[in-house]
């Protein structure tokens, strides 16, 4: 039977980790063994690592970012598969075990599933199945997230895991790494799981995310298609408006990610955002 490894990356969200750890016991299918890897700046309460005594709890740098945190949980597991959950959603109890079954069935490197509202249950994402070819259609809104994935441990290794070097987007191109190299990526439609809308401290904030993809576009800038250039552009340019309103340079901004990011860099140093 194939084993599976829960990794929580955490950053100073204590009880919302505790909710996330509840649902990942109150599995129909248990998972194998599950590590939380904590970036946050305060260590976790014991009130929250005494009560789950199963669970390895590990502590990294403050702000070493989600991507960092994923990778070390990686690193140290020690099953076939392993499965991400952020630590501010949850899963149904049925996720692991349809999540897997899907994994064997299709014998999948990677199998995603839709993301639905906690609260409500209505669908806010849903994972874009790749062509034919194993190409994803477009890269814009892909669907893959830090919560929805189950991935086997030799093809999360064989494109070196989650990109550190973004600030956001990295699920993204971790995605888009795993197809262009040739995995095999299924989504399941018979799981979800279930995002939480919160006023607490969010993972990512405006202007952070609009760095987050000057940076992707860097990345990966000449090898997308057009009208995906266009829309990652365009969606930088929406991110800033809400912080910073509608100066002209936006418009340079929007044209030159690359001169931009070394701009960004300047003023706002990279050791300073994390996620």
């Amino acid at each position: 039977m194939t084993s599976v490894s829960v990794i929580i990356p955490t950053c100073d969200r204590p009880h919302m980790l505790a909710e996330a750890l509840a649902s990942v016991q109150g599995q129909t299918r248990p998972a194998d063994q599950v590590i939380v890897v904590d970036n946050g700046v305060l260590p976790l309460p014991e009130a929250v690592t005494a009560t789950y005594d199963k669970v390895r709890f590990e502590r990294i740098p403050p702000r070493s970012g989600a991507s960092f945190a994923r990778n070390w949980g990686a690193w140290i597991a020690g099953c076939d598969t392993l499965a991400f959950l952020d630590d501010d959603d949850l899963w149904p109890e049925d996720y692991l075990a349809r999540m897997l079954a899907c994994l064997e069935e299709t014998d999948s490197d990677l199998v995603a599933a839709p993301q639905r509202l906690a609260d409500s249950g209505t669908e806010t994402e849903r994972p874009i199945a790749p062509n034919h070819d194993g190409q994803f259609p477009r890269w814009t809104r892909l669907g893959y997230r830090g919560s929805n994935m189950i991935v086997r441990t030799t093809a999360f290794w064989a494109v070196q895991g989650f990109p550190t070097r973004m600030l956001t987007g990295e699920d993204r191109a971790f995605a888009i790494e795993l197809a262009t190299a040739g995995h095999q990526i299924r989504v399941c439609p018979d799981a979800h799981s279930l995002k939480r809308e919160h006023a607490g401290t969010q993972l990512t904030d405006r202007a952070t995310l609009a760095l987050g993809k000057l940076c992707f576009l860097n990345e990966f800038g000449a090898r997308m298609r057009r009208a995906d250039l266009l829309e990652d552009r365009l969606a930088v340019v929406i991110s800033l408006s809400h912080t910073w309103g509608w100066p002209l340079w936006l418009v340079g901004v929007a044209m030159a990610p690359r001169a931009a990011l070394r701009r960004a860099r300047k003023y706002w140093p990279l050791n300073r955002i994390s996620r």
